[in-house]
């Protein structure tokens, strides 16, 4: 072998192996700005395949249902709820919803905690077409704000009913100012 042949052999291998490394490393940076981000997020986090199996979460998720990481690792949205009620048809039909609209923002659904308590959370879903597709989501805990809204509904009804069926007249005047 001439000696210029191999000097481009070993001249394109150190390219390729510099290129391979930058590649790795842009990889690794975006792999640590994906963990930053999903981990820093005060709403919680959940990626998932398109069979339910749970690929990823964050902590405020972790913390929002009162399970651990490993164990959420180890779940199926099935579950932890998000309105499946454990059918995988009603799955391919949510994925294939989300897939048509091009995600859903404010999806109204209800999530199970570890306890056993259900809570209200609203959030936007995203289709991934990765592999066989993936699933990312990410939920507010909404559960104090619709029970305050049930709370207020319901004084309401109370008092237009005590208006309404009131016995005597009730009139409302205004002093001007």
């Amino acid at each position: 072998m001439a000696k210029d042949s191999l000097d481009t052999k070993i001249t394109e291998a150190v390219i390729y192996n510099d290129r391979n490394h930058q590649s790795t490393h842009r990889y690794e940076v975006n792999a640590e700005r994906y963990k930053k981000m999903i981990g820093g997020a005060e709403e919680g986090f959940l990626l998932f395949d398109s069979s339910g199996g749970i690929i990823d979460v964050n902590e405020s998720l972790c913390s929002m249902l009162g399970y651990s990481r490993q164990e959420m690792l180890s779940m199926t949205v099935f579950d932890c709820g998000m309105g499946l009620a454990n059918s995988p048809e009603k799955l391919v039909k949510t994925i294939n919803q989300i897939k048509q609209l091009g995600g859903i923002h404010n999806y109204d659904s209800q999530l199970k905690c570890k306890i056993g308590i259900v809570i209200d959370v609203i959030g936007s879903i995203q289709f991934l077409e990765i592999d066989s597709g993936l699933i990312f989501c990410f939920f507010q805990d909404v559960t104090e704000h619709k029970m305050l809204e049930r709370r207020v509904e319901e004084s309401e009804r109370k008092y237009r009913e005590l208006f309404n069926e009131a016995p005597i007249a009730i009139h409302f005047h205004r002093r001007p100012t």
